[in-house]
């Protein structure tokens, strides 16, 4: 295998060198990238298909500036272009567009500097456009709009700040006049705004002032808001509104303030919650009702809760009732009602006199930071309750010593399942995946059952709910549990085909490759092996199959199931299912085409040596969407039918690619020091003059040479190097695969790295003496790692790296909290033990031991807000290297995290990079931030990329 990639990577070679000659001609007029064109490269933000397959619309942003909708056939013609227009949706008969419009990016920039507060600005306009019409309306200052899911002809959008106009209010709405929701000019600093409800038909609207929530039915013509309080006259209140009659139903106006909007999807019921309390209220108490449709009656189904001798449970505030899918069961979410301590309520203590500290204790489950970081979530906990509103009884399912409860999407069956780590918080501390126990919990009888205990697994549960289901890491297996009868079965133990990551390789249990989907009324589970789905039946009466006949790992393909209907979690008995193909060999994609019966071969409808990928359905018709595009080749968006027969373009979002000189991307191969075959890929520039030896950059992480058909976009870079802007500009980029041992991650990055740059350096196409290594977070480590080992790279940047593992050993990722152990003991780092167990492996993978060593010059980014890698690790190595006169810099981008967020530091770590690099590979004059550094008395003054010759 490697003799062969090697003699096809030496044909590769030849055939540009000799390819080169006819293409410098008509590369001569071709522009090479620089920072100044970030800004015009585009992106896909969303995308859609009509319920009828007529048309599809797509939205196209700048990185910087104002963006496009568009609007098309599904045969690509253009119908209609919306400037700036964003969030959009089609209609459920597909006869309307609806989008909001931003405001201009320039209106924006002069908003800020002038300093506006955003609730003083004016919202969005709302677009909608008919389609069958050509005709298009806009309204102004809109914070958001809903339509429904599964019928047509009305909107509802809501304004943001106010209205100047309430004319257009039909008071013939509604025949009663005390049902009549008054509107006038709101107060901008209420959360209640003016509500607009639309019919698109003739444009008739009904507005409704002070309005928190709003919500149609998914299936129903209803629409449903809540309306807080306005001065001494107007009263709080909960509405419904009958489309079918346009006639408005007041539900209660009894109490002072309404909550958690939730409709049933037949619009059959409506249940809500509301406090007698003021909203200013520090605490105030809410009861859930129930509005039922039919009989047009409010019932009070829950109010506080004391049914323990321990705590206290409420209503939650926190967290909206949901209905189940078939509408017969409501539940609800309670919270721990607030524990008075004497100290807190002391209002004789001033706030300079109390104390303020944590205590970390060794008692504590969690971890003090931790506990901070999720202590917001903590206070909004709620535990869940089922209402059974055929038998109309209640019964309580979930309580602190069982936070975490998992039922399915249709919260169907009887059953549902309860998580707790709670006996395990400490150990969990360095253990992953953590441990936990699953209790089965009867929905009649509230009963509780353990049925799994200490398992590392996460379960989830069938659609119909007749069954509960996960991957056991112990024993590598998947499972089923039927918590009707308690039966268990090992649905893949008897299988000699693994169903775990057969490339896991750090020092923990692998995980699995995933579930597919059930089939309706869960007859049978999908389950994906590394190529293949097979179909398991739960009860255990059937043998296993596989779906897919074995024909992805014959191929070397991996096939995986697309989810096309949006609102359904399994497949019915007889459909086509459609599947993305995967090729090993090649990186390229297909789309197939199946069904859940035996004996059918996958059907091949359309192949490309290319990424495809995002496919969707149209409701009717099968009529399909879907991007592709390689590394030369923006991601795209296609149309097809459903036989693929016929592929038609639809986007073009960066047609300024080919003024550009871009580069070609291979595959190429060789053997590790560990005799591993190993893969990666090489970036070539377009224009290489015959003869030239040209710089190089080995950018890594650890596996990406599946990655071959991925765009990278032209774009300022938050860490990493970007590969087109080096390509376009004379670099060769290399991306070696990494294959780790446990115990020596720095070693393996080694062992991988440098025969694979010593292999492209045979082909005589780099120069040796020109070569960097560039690498963030992980990639940064390993490049701080190998420049203490090698001195064959002339300059190297390392992002965020980890110096030293011992000390990173005991330390937080401030961004969650969680302590640094495990990651170091079971995941990324693959230490595989702790620092009192392996002592030697921590010391002898820290770059910081052996500083002394480095003879590369280091250019590092460590941001004092980085949540990940905790900034010292940089400051560590940066302290080294300085002390031993090693040429460094660090660049620490105030308030940033581990990657950069904000564009202006983008653009600048861009620049200040590709300096870098060209000083040392390319003998540029040396900028003066580099020369001089920039002292702290002109920060901010001056950003010094100009070099002394200048």
């Amino acid at each position: 295998m490697a003799q062969s990639t090697f003699y096809n990577f030496k044909i590769y070679i030849l055939l540009i060198m000799s390819c080169i000659s006819l293409a410098l001609n008509a590369q001569s007029n071709l522009k090479i990238l620089s920072h100044d064109d970030y800004d015009a490269w585009n992106n896909l933000a969303n995308w859609d298909i009509s319920n009828d397959g007529s048309y599809v619309y797509y939205v196209v942003n700048p990185q910087e500036g104002d963006g496009n909708l568009y609007l098309k056939t599904i045969k690509g013609e253009l119908i209609r272009t919306i400037p700036r227009g964003q969030n959009a949706a089609f209609t459920y008969d597909s006869r309307f567009l609806i989008s909001t419009l931003k405001i201009s990016f320039e209106q924006d920039r002069l908003n800020k500097k002038n300093k506006k507060k955003s609730e003083d600005l004016p919202g969005d306009s709302l677009v909608i456009y008919s389609i069958y019409a050509e005709k298009i309306w806009e309204i102004p200052d809109v914070s958001g709009y809903k339509i429904p899911k599964k019928w047509s002809g009305w909107l509802a959008c809501q304004l943001k700040t106010g209205i100047k106009d309430t004319s257009v209010v039909d008071s013939a709405s509604t025949e009663k006049n005390e049902n009549k929701v008054q509107s006038k000019m709101p107060d901008k600093k209420a959360k209640g705004k003016p509500l607009i409800l639309k019919k698109l038909s003739d444009g008739r609207e009904y507005i409704f002032d002070r309005i928190t929530e709003y919500a149609f039915a998914d299936e129903a013509r209803m629409f449903y808001f809540l309306q807080e309080k306005g001065d001494s006259t107007e009263s709080a209140g909960a509405y419904a509104f009958d489309i079918s009659e346009e006639k408005l139903i007041l539900l209660d106006s009894a109490h002072k303030h309404y909550k958690f909007i939730t409709p049933e999807r037949k619009g059959n019921a409506l249940a809500f919650i509301a406090s007698a309390d003021s909203i200013g209220t520090k605490e105030p108490e809410y009861n859930l009702f129930l509005w039922n449709s039919e009989t047009r009656k409010l019932n009070l189904l829950a109010k506080d809760e004391d049914k323990t001798k321990t705590i206290k449970l409420q209503i939650s505030p926190h967290k909206s009732p949901e209905f189940s899918y078939d509408g017969t069961k409501l539940f609800a979410f309670f919270s721990v009602k607030d524990v008075k301590y004497e100290y807190e309520e002391d209002t004789t203590i001033l706030d300079g006199d109390r104390v303020n500290l944590d205590i970390w204790s060794w008692t504590d489950g969690i971890i003090q930071p931790q506990q901070l970081k999720e202590l917001e979530k903590e206070k909004k906990r709620s535990f869940i309750s089922c209402f059974d509103l055929r038998k109309n009884y209640f019964t309580s399912l979930s309580e602190p010593e069982l936070p975490d409860i998992i039922t399915n999407r249709e919260k169907s069956g009887n059953f549902i399942l309860g998580i707790s780590d709670l006996p395990y918080q400490i150990e969990n501390t360095w253990v992953y995946p953590g441990y936990r126990d699953f209790h089965s919990i009867n929905l009649t009888t509230g009963h509780k059952k353990r049925i799994v205990e200490k398992t590392k697994s996460y379960p989830g549960i069938s659609p119909a709910g007749k069954y509960f289901y996960w991957y056991d890491y112990a024993d590598s297996a998947w499972y089923v549990f039927n918590p009707v009868n308690e039966r268990k079965i090992n649905l893949t133990g008897d299988l000699k085909i693994p169903f775990y990551d057969e490339l896991h390789d750090i020092p923990t249990e692998p995980g699995a490759y995933g579930v597919a989907v059930w089939t309706e009324n869960d007859e049978h589970l999908l389950l994906y092996d590394k190529y293949d789905i097979w179909m398991f039946d739960p009860a255990g009466r059937q043998k296993p199959y596989c779906l897919t006949e074995n024909e992805g790992r014959k191929q070397n393909i991996t096939f995986r199931y697309q989810h096309l209907e949006e609102n359904r979690g399994f497949v019915k008995p007889g459909e086509a299912i459609y599947l993305l193909a995967f090729d090993h060999l090649s990186k390229s994609s297909a789309i197939y085409r199946d069904s859940v019966k035996t004996g059918n071969v996958p059907q091949l409808l359309f192949s490309e040596n290319a990424s495809i990928h995002s496919l969707k359905r149209s409701a009717e018709y099968g009529k399909f969407i879907f991007r592709k595009g390689d590394f030369r080749n923006f991601h795209d968006l296609y149309a097809s039918d459903g036989h693929f027969s016929e592929v038609q373009p639809i986007s073009e979002t960066n047609p300024q690619t080919s003024d550009f000189r871009w580069g070609q991307v291979k595959i190429v191969e060789w053997m590790s020091m560990a005799r591993d075959s190993v893969q990666g890929l090489l970036y070539v520039p377009d224009d290489i003059e015959p003869g030239s030896k040209l710089p190089m950059i080995v950018y890594f992480y650890e596996k990406s040479s599946h990655t071959l058909h991925n765009h990278i976009l032209p774009a300022p870079s938050r860490s990493i190097v970007n590969i087109p802007y080096y390509v376009s500009n004379g670099y060769i980029v290399f991306v070696p695969d990494i294959h780790y041992r446990e115990g020596l991650p720095g070693q393996s990055a080694y062992d991988c790295i440098i025969p694979g740059v010593l292999k492209i350096l045979s082909e005589g196409l780099v120069d040796e003496k020109r070569m960097a290594l560039q690498g963030q977070s992980w990639g940064g480590y390993q490049t701080a790692w190998l420049i203490t080992r090698t001195g064959m790279f002339r300059a190297a940047m390392a992002g965020a790296p980890v110096s030293n593992m011992t000390s990173a050993y005991g330390g937080i990722r401030w961004e969650s909290g969680r302590s640094r152990m495990f990651q170091y003991e079971r995941t990324q780092s693959r230490i595989g033990g702790s620092l009192w167990e392996r002592p030697m492996l921590y010391i002898e993978n820290s770059p910081l031991f052996y500083a002394d060593r480095v003879n590369t010059p280091l250019l590092m980014m460590h941001n004092d807000a980085d949540g990940a890698v905790p900034w010292y690790q940089g400051i560590e190595f940066f302290m080294a290297l300085r002390r031993f006169h090693k040429p460094a810099w660090m660049l620490v981008y105030n308030g940033e995290a581990h990657n950069l967020g904000q564009r202006k530091n983008m653009k600048d770590l861009s620049i200040r990079m590709s300096q870098f690099f060209d000083y040392y590979l390319k003998n540029a004059p040396i900028p003066l931030w580099m020369q001089d550094g920039i002292p702290a008395v002109k920060k901010g003054r001056t950003l010094l990329y100009e070099t002394a010759e200048e």
